[in-house]
């Protein structure tokens, strides 16, 4: 079973001007920001109906890593489903082409759901692919001291 969360922002509000810097918003408080949170308990890797074209963005961190291949994919296919023409969507993943994550797989014996599915980049461009997802950036790097490089995706 998994949970499946969805925040709505409604109604933001922003004044533009001439000189109005767009990051800015980053740090404005957020009182002007109405929320909407939805839950649902998931029997299957399957998302409401009702989510289909909804969404401008999905964020998704730090879950893939916990799903085997199939599970993968099939969610993968239900980001496509449900983001609207034009939306995008960042997924991590655990991969095994940094050194760091080769070192976290040789300790784990074997995948539990508490554990790590490790996936190389490869297999990710398989699986989104095969889904109807088009990789617009990757966090890839020569860099492989560094575990969080090689498994961020934006797509």
């Amino acid at each position: 079973k998994a949970h499946l969360s969805s925040l709505c922002y409604d109604d933001i509000h922003h004044h533009h001007d001439s000189t109005h810097d767009p990051t800015h918003t980053l740090t404005e408080p957020t009182s002007h920001i109405r929320t909407t949170m939805k839950y649902s308990l998931l029997e299957r890797s399957i998302l409401p109906s009702d989510l289909t074209n909804s969404f401008d963005f999905l964020y998704s961190f730090d879950v893939f890593p916990h799903l085997d291949l199939h599970t993968q994919h099939q969610y993968f296919r239900e980001i496509y489903r449900c983001l609207k023409p034009g939306g995008h969507a960042f997924v991590s993943v655990a991969t095994l082409t940094t050194q760091g994550g080769w070192a976290r797989f040789e300790k784990q014996n074997k995948y539990t759901v508490g554990g790590f599915y490790f996936v190389s980049p490869d297999i990710i461009k398989i699986l989104t692919s095969h889904a109807g997802l088009q990789i617009v950036r990757d966090s890839s790097t020569d860099d492989t001291n560094n575990l969080y490089y090689n498994r961020d995706y934006l797509f």
